[in-house]
């Protein structure tokens, strides 16, 4: 995980032990994540990360996650999708 002038970009095809480390860094880093970024040319190793993407984006409304808030996003391995998050 890097978060380089607010942004956090992170890669797609994490397995569940490093979206449980990713979600404490971004735990401790919350207040000074202002974006985040995928990497959507890798296929995703599991819905798990959008699940994250999704609670981390109801925590902090603020929190700009392209991939939840395009209209569509082309994700490798999946073609093209589209978040409907509410709350």
């Amino acid at each position: 995980m890097q978060v380089l002038d607010g942004i956090l970009t992170i890669d797609s095809n994490l397995d569940n032990e490093q979206l449980v480390a990713l979600s404490k860094e971004i735990e401790i880093n919350l207040e000074t994540i202002k974006e985040i970024q995928i990497d959507a040319e890798v296929a995703p190793a599991s819905s798990a990360l959008f699940s994250l993407l999704t609670s981390v984006k109801k925590a902090k409304k603020e929190i700009f996650i392209p991939v939840l808030e395009q209209d569509t996003t082309n994700i490798a391995g999946l073609g093209d999708v589209r978040f409907i998050t509410k709350g």
